[in-house]
């Protein structure tokens, strides 16, 4: 009788436990481009493939600083896509905890406006165990928007 007792307790339990992790949290904002600084330009028939170091100023729920090398491929037809994942390394703040964040993005022209997707990798000091993905688009030539779901902060 006791076993049965426990094994009908055990879903309950469990659904508990569920009920009480935290909700994923949304974090957004804008970035603007600081630097942009041609490392090299190569041509592979019709397509141009570009190599950029690129710092971006970030506002809103992540706030500091994105360095990341990137390359990119141009089509003949218009099309731009990251070649492989970009690694982006942020130093900033998040909720008011410091550290820096490891993120890997791809991205393209599709569509339209220049946008893609990222996902944390690692982190340090205050957000060692931030993790998440989001979204960004470049809206203007000068920056754009982001968004962010993490697991808590």
């Amino acid at each position: 009788m006791r076993k049965i007792v426990i094994l009908l307790a055990l879903p309950i339990l469990l659904l508990i436990s569920t009920a009480s992790a935290a909700a994923p949290t949304m974090i957004t904002g804008t970035f603007t481009f600081t630097s942009n600084q041609l490392i090299t330009t190569r041509t592979a028939g019709p397509n141009i493939l570009v190599t950029s170091m690129i710092t971006l100023a970030l506002t809103g729920g992540l706030s500091g600083s994105i360095d990341q090398t990137s390359t990119a491929l141009t089509t003949a037809q218009g099309l731009t896509v990251d070649v492989g994942q970009t690694r982006l390394a942020f130093t900033g703040t998040v909720a008011g905890a410091s550290g820096t964040l490891l993120f890997a993005s791809t991205a393209n022209t599709a569509g339209g406006n220049f946008h893609g997707h990222f996902t944390i990798l690692s982190g340090t000091g205050g957000l060692a165990n931030l993790r998440g993905e989001g979204t960004f688009s470049v809206t203007s030539q000068y920056g754009g928007t982001y968004t962010l779901q993490v697991n808590s902060i």
